[in-house]
């Protein structure tokens, strides 16, 4: 059963959705750490649209507490396979461990 919490997080996703995306990608682009040399400007943009649509997904399931649970799959998925290719790109791992934490 979906909570207040979760209604709001949702709606908020939801209501400003381009905007959210737009400065978190804006932030990315934009930090000292940014390595132009092994992530394009359009993978960059693609990752984090594939990121809020999952995280939204999950969030609809109605478990904000529990990120092991079934609603959050996904999401973990996705950001393992992110880390792998990362990797694999030569991004080091403090450099990784930074996918998704841009200032929003």
């Amino acid at each position: 059963m979906e909570s207040k919490q979760e209604s709001k997080i949702l709606e908020i996703l939801t209501k400003y959705d381009k905007e959210l995306l737009e400065q978190w990608v804006k932030n990315q682009l934009a930090a000292v750490t940014r390595r132009k040399d092994l992530i394009s400007d359009a993978a960059l943009r693609q990752e984090s649209t594939e990121f809020l649509r999952l995280f939204r997904e999950a969030i609809k399931g109605g478990n904000l507490t529990e990120i092991s649970g079934p609603e959050w799959k996904k999401v973990r998925e996705m950001l393992s396979a992110l880390s792998k290719s990362r990797a694999e790109k030569g991004f080091t791992p403090v450099e990784t461990s930074k996918i998704g934490r841009a200032h929003v």
